[in-house]
């Protein structure tokens, strides 16, 4: 990267129009995000995720079994994320919904955005270099980001890696870092399955600094103040044997972690979500996180400066994983978010040259310019969410229960205490939503409701062979479908089932007496 006209108090080159560009690019990407929050924060999963958390504060205790579905009723069900659906319910306690969603677009934002630039990224980095990753991995994230536990993980990820880069630049001492881990894993372990990633990520971390260490890998940044030294491996086993043991103060203690392998190896249910195929690289977002990943094949041409060999491990893994599955891209570009920051602040500092270099890391701190400008983003990342999701109209169900609605209020209207429902997930999930004592036949729980069950569910859903098997054998007598589902069309038509209500996104069908 070629210095040009322009300089800072340390003595910095930089093409003066940098900052403005990416200044423009960052308030580009908060915009976007907030659009694109706007139709996808709420998400089937979060009417079973809200109403759970509020049963748990009206009982006091996790629930024994199932509370939402008459065919589950019941039966054993593992909340490995209870305490993210308390802070959920109690949120829209005291801040509405739209309160709680711009507390989460503030916290998103903050963690891809503002957290880099004050201090997961260290402040020797120019803004510059800070907002141009940060804006294009919050753009991205947005493609899989929405109020679900998922964003438990990719906060706690980065704090965890934000305290060991201190751990490693000599900022902090190795007691205090395993005294905060301890909290942040007991949170973790109650609130995301995530936090299994949290383990994976210092087992990168230690791998990289072991190969340091050892020569395998040769790592000489241009600017080695902010790299810090490679750390042993008893300190790492510190790190990770206090994690784990944290992690395990939860209900279901190391159960928790089978239940996670377990989950790993429902090849049927995965299959059913989307997030868990493949990436689909026509859609821009995916085509985007493409740019990061061009960075990094740029920046693997001169790793012996640029990269360390955890921080190599982690966009390595963190991106076949989103290869695989396009779930994991939400917390590929957070490190992307802050990896590349560094790598182009020690291509830059190495185009220099050593004199300059040297000067340059011995002299004064940040400018006042560069104080004033993470300030402004800060202030626009908070200001700028709250003000959008309070002009807001009061429905923030975007694009998901919103169309199925009216569907639902016409069902609840002539509902009978003893309905045998038939639901499609999604609009089980809604039915929640709108009426949570209304049990569901199912909704988007599909780990909770298995393979066979769920299986069957969609079968009947597409009218496989057996479908009219399924509703005789459950003596169903009310449907409430979306629209487009070939069972719905099906029973529009059939002699035994008629019509309650139907637009053009849903129908209601009682069964004759």
């Amino acid at each position: 990267m070629s210095a040009t006209a322009g300089s800072d108090a340390q003595g910095r080159r930089i093409a003066p129009g940098f900052p403005l560009l990416a200044t423009g690019t960052a308030a580009a990407s908060i915009a976007f995000f907030l659009w694109r929050m706007s139709h996808s924060a709420y998400t089937p999963d979060f009417p079973w995720l809200w109403r759970a958390g509020q049963h748990i504060l009206e009982t006091g205790r996790l629930p024994a079994g199932d509370v939402f579905s008459w065919t589950r009723q019941g039966e054993p069900w593992v909340l490995y994320q209870w305490l993210f659906e308390v802070a959920l319910a109690q949120g829209e306690a005291l801040l509405g919904l739209r309160g709680l969603f711009a507390l989460f677009t503030v916290a998103a934002i903050a963690i891809y955005l503002v957290a880099p630039l004050y201090g997961a990224v260290p402040r020797r980095v120019a803004p510059a270099f800070v907002l141009m990753p940060g804006a294009l991995a919050l753009a991205v994230a947005s493609v899989n980001l929405s109020l679900r536990p998922m964003i438990v993980t990719s906060a706690c990820l980065l704090a965890q890696y934000w305290m060991v880069q201190r751990l490693r630049r000599g900022e902090s001492n190795l007691r205090a870092t395993v005294l905060l881990l301890l909290p942040l894993y007991l949170l973790w372990g109650n609130m995301h399955t995530g936090v299994l990633l949290g383990l994976v990520s210092l087992g990168l971390l230690a791998a990289g600094d072991l190969a340091e260490r050892r020569r395998i890998y040769v790592f000489e940044p241009a600017d080695p103040a902010i790299e810090g030294r490679p750390l042993a491996w008893p300190a790492y086993l510190a790190l990770a044997g206090a994690a784990f043991a944290a992690s395990l103060i939860n209900p279901y203690g190391i159960g928790i972690y089978d239940y996670i392998i377990a989950l790993s190896r429902q090849s049927y249910l995965n299959g059913l979500i989307e997030e868990l195929r493949s990436p689909d690289f026509h859609q821009l977002r995916f085509s985007w996180f493409l740019l990061l990943v061009g960075g990094l094949l740029f920046f693997l041409t001169r790793t012996r400066r640029a990269l360390s060999a955890g921080d190599l491990l982690h966009l390595l893994v963190f991106t076949a994983a989103t290869l695989h599955s396009a779930r994991f891209v939400v917390w590929a570009v957070l490190f992307y978010g802050l990896v590349l920051p560094r790598a182009i602040h020690h291509e830059w500092f190495a185009a220099l040259g050593p004199q300059t270099g040297r000067q340059g890391a011995e002299a004064t701190p940040q400018p006042l310019a560069d104080g004033a400008l993470r300030a402004a983003v800060a202030a626009t990342c908070i200001l700028l969410p709250v003000a959008f999701w309070l002009a807001v109209a009061d429905d923030v169900d975007g694009d998901w229960c919103d169309p199925m609605r009216p569907t639902i209020t016409a069902y609840l209207a002539v509902q009978r205490p003893g309905d045998r429902l038939f639901n499609d997930p999604t609009t089980g999930s809604c039915l929640l939503a709108q009426d949570p004592g209304r049990r569901v036949f199912i909704d988007t729980r599909f780990d909770f409701y298995g393979a066979p069950f769920t299986r069957q569910t969609m079968a009947a859903l597409n009218l496989a062979p057996g479908w009219r098997r399924t509703l005789d054998a459950w003596r169903i007598d009310a449907v409430v479908l979306q629209r487009d589902a070939p069972l719905a069309q099906a029973l529009l038509v059939v002699d035994d089932f008629v019509t309650i209500f139907e637009d053009d996104r849903g129908v209601v069908l009682r069964r004759h007496e």
